[in-house]
């Protein structure tokens, strides 16, 4: 399916992408670009091809978000274009894109922006996401403070397991030490 010069193509129904079919989306600005919107569920198989090409120099802003597919209703949207499961990166003008198909309303296929995924941990142990309780294991919990001079040195590991960039920045004095 390509929508060609009508840039959305309004099915009122669920949609499936066959093993021999596809999508193809020409975009030529961050908000002109082909799209589909379904209103029932959407089966992709894993043999249907996703093409998305930049036309007219196009390159878009780290920032551009496309959602190729709007999935109006409620239903699923199940399966993943071929070679392209959750989470892979697809290129348009230049700039990479991540591919979800549970973008916008959750049900959404769409590329969007590279995201820092971090994960903390002190002393090989992972810290959750949010916790407020100290722990021994993880090194959060800093134990007794000798208020006569004494120091308790503790490292934490930060990593990255998502597709952009993680800047970490600090004011001196060692805000954020990296070694």
């Amino acid at each position: 399916i390509s929508p060609a010069n009508y840039k959305t193509l309004d099915i009122q129904k669920g949609v499936t992408f066959a093993t021999t079919g596809g999508f193809v989306s020409d975009v030529t600005s961050a908000t002109v670009f082909e799209k589909i919107k379904a209103n029932g569920a959407v089966s992709i198989s894993t043999s249907a091809s996703l093409t998305v090409t930049a036309f007219g120099g196009f390159v878009p802003a780290a920032s551009d978000t496309f959602t190729i597919l709007d999935n109006t209703s409620a239903s699923t949207t199940t399966g993943n274009f071929t070679g392209k499961p959750e989470g892979t990166l697809v290129a348009i003008g230049g700039v990479n894109k991540v591919l979800s198909y549970s973008g916008g309303t959750g049900n959404d296929v769409v590329l969007g922006p590279l995201v820092p995924e971090i994960a903390v941990s002190g002393n090989g142990v992972e810290i959750t996401n949010g916790s407020s309780t100290p722990s021994l294991a993880n090194h959060t919990d800093f134990g007794a403070a000798d208020l006569s001079g004494g120091t308790v040195v503790r490292t934490f590991t930060i990593t990255n397991s998502g597709s952009g960039a993680l800047d970490l920045t600090g004011v001196a004095p060692d805000l954020v030490t990296l070694t």
